[in-house]
């Protein structure tokens, strides 16, 4: 679970080959799961509650 985690933020995937899932308390997607290699983005984490790297 992620704590204090709050307001918008830069994501990096650094995976080869898997994308990146942000999920809710609920276990659903907050936003599109983030593209592997060194992807970058942001996005607002106040909803995030758990990131499963695939």
């Amino acid at each position: 679970m992620l704590s204090n985690w709050e307001g918008v933020g830069a994501y990096i995937n650094n995976q080869d080959g898997a994308y990146a899932k942000v999920l809710d308390k609920d276990k659903k997607l907050v936003w599109p799961e983030i593209p592997p290699n060194n992807k970058k983005g942001w996005g607002n984490w106040s909803d995030a509650w758990d990131i499963r790297p695939c």
